[in-house]
């Protein structure tokens, strides 16, 4: 029971009783409540005279399967060029051959990866960067902003982990947003623009990387927990590359293989979740 002073000025008092066998509740007033107020219950559970009300955690464990990939490629050299350019110029063709294989092995290998990742994103939002009349060039940049904040709350209820991480920009996308300058785009210290995909940066808090092979008005989004699992792609080696030589034939050319085997796929587990694209129009 208790007692309390309405907004009239009146005493009330209220009672109740409860019934433990059903749950219920029943509530009297001494001053009946005027039409409109709601009333509410709050109440604890005595676990000692019903254990099974206590909340138990379980956890389980899903496995998925996942094979790796094959990659090989090949250079070779004749001894006749073997030899001249250690001569003439004091170049290892060897070693410049295998140096080479392994940099396009490379690069191949993350092309892959984010034609994958392009290719599975889950939905396309579009932003104009034309700035309307009305707006300053700085206040309509503010409404990007917001565009990333919007899709950073997609992905963190997709995910249940992350929001919005980075972005990597094709080519047209990515100049645009390096001129909207400090302090919404901070560039990385001694930056240069390379034709592979590379990191440029920040874009106001994101981390802002540069695809030249992307589409041109096209921004990639991705959403990255902290584990190692909460990612929307598995990405590894398996076997490192190896270098294989091979023996010298009868039209006196050297050659050598590199082989690897890795791991490229989306995540068996809602890896489409943790990607989207943002498209840039006039």
């Amino acid at each position: 029971s208790g007692h309390f002073v309405d907004a009239d000025g009146q005493a009330v008092t209220v009672t109740g009783s409860i019934d433990h066998d059903n749950g219920g509740i029943t509530i009297n007033f001494s001053v009946p409540p005027k039409n409109g107020i709601e009333i509410h219950v709050a109440y604890d559970v005595s676990i000692e005279k019903d254990p099974s009300l206590i909340p138990k955690i379980d956890h389980e464990m899903e496995s998925w399967i996942v094979y790796p990939h094959e990659s090989a490629i090949a250079a070779s050299a004749t001894i006749q060029a073997v030899f001249s350019a250690r001569r003439e110029f004091s170049i290892d063709l060897n070693a410049l051959n295998f140096s080479s294989a392994k940099n396009i092995l490379a690069a191949e290998k993350d092309r892959r990866r984010l034609i994958d990742m392009y290719f599975f994103a889950m939905g396309n939002r579009q932003w104009k960067y034309t700035v309307p009349s009305a707006l300053k060039f700085t206040d309509h940049y503010e409404t990007l902003r917001q565009t990333f904040y919007e899709i950073s709350q997609d992905l963190m209820y997709r995910t249940k982990k992350s929001g919005l991480v980075g972005i990597i920009a094709g080519p047209k996308a990515s100049a645009l947003l390096k001129s909207i300058g400090a302090p919404h785009v901070k560039m990385a210290p001694g930056y240069r623009h390379t034709p592979q995909p590379h990191y440029v940066g920040k874009v106001f808090e994101f981390d802002f990387k540069e695809d030249p092979f992307a589409p041109d008005w096209q921004i990639f989004c991705y959403a990255k927990g902290r584990d190692h699992g909460d990612s929307g792609y598995v990405a590894a080696d398996a076997i490192s590359a190896i270098n294989y030589q091979h023996p010298i034939d009868e039209k006196l050319r050297h050659s050598n293989t590199l082989y690897e085997l890795a791991y490229r796929d989306l995540h068996p587990k809602n890896g489409r979740t943790y990607y989207t694209l943002l498209t840039l129009v006039p």
